[in-house]
């Protein structure tokens, strides 16, 4: 009896020291290389295009903080702090959201991130009041989604 214990012992501890874990979150995990790592981007690119955007009097802006591409509509959306432009794959100018800030009905007061729509044919804005604003690339309102924020701001 006395030698079975510590036997019990050293089997638990060598059980528990296991290294390979049980994945029970239910995510694909894959393993990533990081040291065969190629230096040819054509590896994993098409091709890499430079489309130089239009700028006027009413699109101007320094740092995009996001850049859309959507493929169907050939149609790029550049997030700019609060304001949302749009051009096509040309690099012409579309419309701008400048006039869109405020407190209208038809006009958002803070934007957090930005996606195109292609159910209604536009760019989704979401606001963290709890809205989802959709414009046309032109800027026109198409839909006002409400929802229940995760994290509620009151203003």
């Amino acid at each position: 009896m006395k030698k079975l214990i510590p036997l019990v012992i050293i089997l638990s501890i060598f059980m528990a020291c296991k290294s390979e874990r049980k994945n029970t979150d239910g995510l694909l995990r894959i393993p990533i290389n990081v040291e065969d790592v190629t230096s040819d981007a054509a590896s994993f690119l098409e091709k890499i295009e430079i489309v130089p955007l239009e700028t006027n009097d009413s699109i101007l802006f320094s740092y995009p903080s996001k850049i859309l591409y959507d493929k169907e509509t050939d149609t790029y959306a550049v997030m700019n702090r609060m304001n949302v432009f749009t051009f096509t794959g040309e690099g012409k100018a579309i419309g701008s959201s400048v006039n869109k800030r405020g407190q209208g009905p038809d006009e958002y007061t803070m934007i957090v991130d930005m996606k195109f729509n292609h159910f209604l044919g536009g760019i989704d804005l979401l606001s963290p009041y709890g809205t989802i604003y959709t414009y046309s690339p032109t800027f026109k309102l198409l839909a006002r989604r409400s929802f229940k924020p995760e994290f509620p701001v009151s203003y």
